[in-house]
């Protein structure tokens, strides 16, 4: 649950944190904490998706038909690259109607630019997957939520030793760069979409995992549809009764985007759907509930730790900022 101890405390209702979440609370005040190596949102994901290697080769996973010669698929999303005099950082695009509207009008002139290169299917919302004809995909760049707001000058140099892969994206850009959907939004006063972010590539891996997986991202319901015991979304997560997963990345991607009116909305519904039932769950049947992050420590909460009276107050408020914070 990437995000959790991230929020910015000073813009929400003074009470907020302290009353309306009692169950994020009592799990944050009352586990135990393990330290562990800090990882980055890939390397985290891949752990708990029991995936063997520290990249999300994800875009292969998402053939339905397997007829594609292996890794040779991407998956992609609209950025903006903005550069500086040393960097190039990434920023998102906003998701409404109108841009998956722009979006898609780009990547059908992209698709009908470079027909001998690749193909573009769509997934859902502003998400694809690249198929390409001839050219191995990278397997180097990790998922979008890691590098947006980061410099990407890493991933530039390494793509300039793939001369093919290097020419074809800078290709990509030039395209882009004077387009008439990017002309309106600039004139709009919206970022440019100037580039897709590529992702996902590597060679598919099985996903058999025994537990239930629930969560708000569309991509990962859709990887593990068919190979989990019960696949679903928060919002039709119940008692927790069999041992589950939770991924929820919902929270991040808000953080990320800077969409900050809708926080207090996705904390109360990780109260009510996910951490309710899950203490709730700990309490009644033994289970042990460990919450992971892109913080220091694991915390694990566990039946017996509801008698830790002795701990001093505290909410997710205080825990904000302190030395858990992302590395």
């Amino acid at each position: 649950m990437p995000g959790l101890l991230d929020i910015p405390v000073h813009e929400f209702d003074r009470g907020f944190l302290k009353q309306q979440l009692p169950a994020i609370n009592q799990c944050l005040r009352l586990a135990s904490r393990i330290d562990v190596p800090p990882g980055s949102l890939d390397e985290t994901l891949s752990e708990c998706l029991q995936l063997p290697q520290r990249m999300l080769p994800m875009a292969e996973m998402t053939q339905q038909n397997g007829v594609l010669a292996s890794g040779q698929s991407m998956l992609l999303e609209p950025v903006y690259l903005k550069p500086d005099i040393s960097n190039v950082t990434v920023f998102p695009i906003e998701r409404t109607d109108q841009s998956h509207q722009q979006v898609a009008e780009l990547i059908a002139a992209l698709g009908e630019t470079f027909a001998d290169e690749l193909t573009f299917s769509p997934l859902f919302g502003q998400l694809y997957r690249a198929d390409f004809i001839k050219l191995s995909a990278p397997d180097y760049y990790p998922h979008p939520l890691s590098v947006v707001g980061k410099s990407i000058n890493q991933f530039i140099e390494q793509a300039k030793s793939d001369l093919d892969w290097y020419r074809l994206v800078t290709e990509m850009q030039i395209f882009l760069f004077d387009h008439p959907v990017n002309q309106q939004r600039q004139a709009n006063g919206l970022y440019p979409v100037n580039s897709f972010w590529f992702w996902g590539g590597g060679e598919s891996v099985q996903t058999d995992i025994n537990r239930d997986v629930y969560s708000d991202d569309e991509l990962i319901r859709l990887l593990f549809d068919g190979s989990a015991k019960r696949v679903a979304s928060l919002e039709d997560a119940a008692a927790f009764e069999n041992p589950s997963l939770v991924v929820a990345l919902q929270l991040i991607s808000v953080l990320k985007s800077a969409q900050s009116s809708s926080l207090e909305g996705i904390l109360l519904d990780l109260e009510e759907k996910i951490f309710k039932p899950a203490v709730e769950s700990v309490q009644q049947s033994g289970k042990t509930l460990r919450l992971r992050g892109l913080w220091r420590d694991d915390f694990f909460l566990q039946r017996l730790h509801r008698w830790r009276l002795w701990r001093r107050q505290q909410s997710i408020e205080d825990l904000v900022g302190s030395d858990l914070q992302v590395v």
